[in-house]
């Protein structure tokens, strides 16, 4: 007989068409241990059970397996070496620059992208795509609006600029929403937007286990244009980026070549 983990991640790959085998097992594991005690279940068994009939149980345990830590300009030194990438990517194309923020989240990254280009970029014409698994996210992006504290690191004079303030929170100015196309993917499909100056893949492959990474960073490879850029997070580094025809320009931001 499996154990009752194994179970239940078969049950919410099937429930859910969320691929977790492709995940860190080990890890998963810990996490719906943690789960089983959140959810109230007294043991494995009982929350298996629970999964196979309840479909809001699925939904809830898929968004707190997948959950991707995100907010506005994570991390500045990152933003610098993005910031420069950007600026090389000007000068050597004179069309459209194509930006897919890749495991999105809630959106903070995606958005964080379109203050930076709008300052950046006021004259180029650019496109900026977003995308994630979980479709409850998707929708948080979508609509821009974040609390207070989701702001407060950002300064007055850009927090004016950027956001409008509301009864419950900040909402990402409407020309700023307008200039993301936000829709469901998931990595470990074979179908990846192609023809990407830039493509951010942050602290999402740190998930999956190594065969899965190998086949994702493969496809990402194959969905930038010559000289596009591959940001990735911090301990995500690429072991043999030359497999995949990728240049280290940084620890975490790869070149095509």
């Amino acid at each position: 007989m499996s154990e009752p983990s194994s179970e239940i991640i078969a049950v919410l790959s099937a429930k859910s068409r969320v691929d977790l085998k492709q995940y860190n097992v080990p890890q998963l594991r810990r996490r719906l241990a943690l789960l089983r005690v959140k959810f109230g279940f007294n043991s494995m068994d009982e929350y298996l059970a629970a999964l196979k009939t309840d479909s809001s149980l699925v939904e809830a345990t898929i968004q707190r397996l997948t959950i991707v830590y995100t907010g506005f300009f994570r991390d500045k030194r990152y933003w610098l070496n993005l910031q420069q990438a950007v600026a090389e990517l000007e000068l050597v194309n004179s069309g459209v620059l194509k930006f897919w923020s890749c495991g999105c989240a809630t959106g903070e990254e995606a958005y964080s992208l379109a203050f930076m280009l709008a300052t950046l970029l006021p004259t180029h014409r650019y496109q900026i795509y977003a995308s994630d698994v979980d479709k409850q996210a998707l929708a948080h992006a979508r609509a821009g609006l974040y609390p207070s504290k989701a702001v407060q690191e950002i300064g007055v004079a850009e927090r004016s600029r950027w956001f409008k303030q509301k009864e419950d929170g900040f909402q990402v100015r409407e020309q700023f929403r307008k200039r993301i196309q936000f829709f469901s993917h998931d990595l470990h499909s074979s179908h990846y937007l192609q023809d990407n100056h830039m493509i951010i893949c942050r602290n999402v492959i740190i998930h999956f286990n190594e065969a899965a990474k190998a086949k994702i960073h493969q496809k990402l490879a194959a969905a930038l244009v010559q000289n596009g850029y591959l940001f990735l997070g911090a301990t995500e580094q690429i072991l043999s980026p030359e497999h995949y025809n990728l240049k280290p320009e940084s620890l975490y931001l790869y070149k095509k070549l």
